[in-house]
């Protein structure tokens, strides 16, 4: 079973007795490689990937369960069109 509220997974291991295990790096800030928040123009979480776009529009992806940097590449000229239209607070 999973917990949401606490962010851990609950394991039955016999009738009477619980296995509690917390989810590692559920936390942004503990991310491999990431810049500073001010520099960041877009961040979401997929799945177990954790996504965002800087402001030189390069996109990362991050493992959500290790923290490591899984990939990192280049918008292209359309998704940056997109976002040079938006408002950025």
């Amino acid at each position: 079973m999973y917990s949401a509220r606490n962010n851990r997974l609950l394991f039955l291991k016999t009738y009477g007795e619980l296995c509690v295990m917390p989810l590692l790096q559920r936390n942004t800030i503990l991310l491999e490689n990431t810049v500073s928040p001010f520099d960041t123009l877009a961040s979401r979480q997929l799945f177990d990937e954790f996504v965002a776009v800087d402001k030189n529009f390069d996109r990362r992806s991050w493992s959500t369960t290790s923290g490591k940097l899984r990939k990192t590449e280049q918008l292209d000229q359309r998704e940056i069109d997109i976002l040079e239209g938006c408002v950025v607070f």
